[in-house]
């Protein structure tokens, strides 16, 4: 709705096609609550979508775990395929017309033997050695769509192409898998004593 001054606003002569028209805001529909809990199947589906995608990115990762491969490239890779697979979905606006953001929520990192994590050098970065047989690698990565998080990790050795390249002895080697596996043990029992409360 427009206003006009009325003619006793006048000043000093001044017409009313001087004086400047008010605009003032239509009222605003109230804003309904979205329910962004578990509750609600929406929320539900972006985290398991999410969660999908984040899977799939870790197994891919894991195939580029191999003898020379150097870090930024792998890490690079990684966020690229999930931002083209998040991009595939949810291509539409949500209730409210607002777009869905989607893509990488915690960057791909490669955390090599005595880095302990979240490793994810820039491409500049041509400090850290490319990746070797045996190998401790420590990847971890996550996906959101529309603020909804799935993130994931896991631990592999880099595998030796043949008997020749690996520099640690066997024993060597399975001293490296047992710590591998006493983590997810570890990591495991910590999950059945969480407890709601």
């Amino acid at each position: 709705t427009k206003y006009l001054m009325s003619k006793k606003d006048e000043v000093d002569g001044d017409s009313d096609d001087d004086v400047p028209e008010l605009e003032v805001p239509e009222k605003a529909e109230p804003e309904v609550e979205v329910v962004t809990d578990l509750s609600n199947p929406e929320v539900i589906t972006k985290y398991q979508e999410a969660a999908k995608i984040a899977q799939a990115a870790l197994q891919q990762v894991i195939l580029k775990c191999v003898p020379g491969s150097k870090i930024v490239d792998i890490c690079r890779f990684g966020d690229e395929y999930i931002e083209e697979k998040t991009a595939a979905i949810y291509k539409n606006k949500n209730k409210a017309g607002k777009v869905i953001l989607k893509g990488v929520a915690f960057p791909v990192c490669i955390s090599v033997n005595e880095i302990v994590c979240h490793c994810s050098p820039l491409e500049s970065d041509d400090t850290l050695a490319p990746l070797a047989a045996n190998d401790m690698v420590k990847i971890d990565l996550g996906v959101h769509i529309d603020g909804f998080i799935a993130v994931v990790a896991h631990t592999v050795l880099v595998p030796a192409t043949d008997a020749a390249d690996s520099s640690l002895s066997a024993a060597e080697q399975q001293v490296r898998q047992k710590v591998i596996q006493a983590a997810w043990v570890a990591a495991e029992v910590a999950v059945k004593l969480v407890k709601a409360g």
